[in-house]
């Protein structure tokens, strides 16, 4: 879930609290970097690895045009996204005259990932070893996640139980 990682008030929270200089495009990195990073651990253990992308998120960029960094950075790689059909259509607007290049191998720069690495929740999530198995159901932007969905679980039950 491509922008869960960057969304999580664990990481933002930090950013904030810390007045680090992470803009939203690098935060965007941090979930680039993660996933090829566990793609490439899998890979490298002979497991096969096809990475299901959702949550990408819109970004608008300094020159004001629009795009989905998280589709354009993991171009070319071995995925299946699953888009909404609003954000299909955004990007078939957003790409129609823009070249979306293979990014796949391209690594997230060092010096980019030593700033990101200023936040303690991005350093346990890149690391392999960043989370203890015990600890997993710990991981903060996985107790948002699970907040978000039993609301809207609710909601929708709440929905069909009104027709009933």
């Amino acid at each position: 879930m491509a922008g869960r990682l960057e969304d999580s008030k664990a990481f933002r929270g930090v950013i904030e609290r810390d007045n680090l200089n992470i803009d939203a495009l690098e935060l965007h990195a941090s979930t680039e970097a993660a996933i090829k990073k566990y793609a490439c651990i899998y890979a490298d253990r002979g497991y096969p690895v096809k990475m299901l992308l959702c949550s990408a998120r819109l970004h608008r960029y300094p020159d004001g045009s629009w795009g989905y960094p998280h589709i354009e950075m993991f171009a070319g790689g071995n995925l299946v996204y699953t888009v909404p059909s609003k954000a299909f259509g955004q990007c078939m607007l957003f790409y129609k005259d823009r070249e979306v290049r293979p990014r796949w191998n391209d690594e997230v720069p060092a010096e980019l990932l030593a700033k990101l690495n200023q936040v303690k929740y991005f350093q346990q999530s890149y690391d392999e070893n960043g989370y203890d198995v015990d600890n997993f159901n710990e991981i903060p932007s996985l107790l948002e996640n699970e907040v978000e969905f039993v609301g809207a679980t609710r909601e929708m039950l709440e929905y069909v139980g009104s027709f009933m």
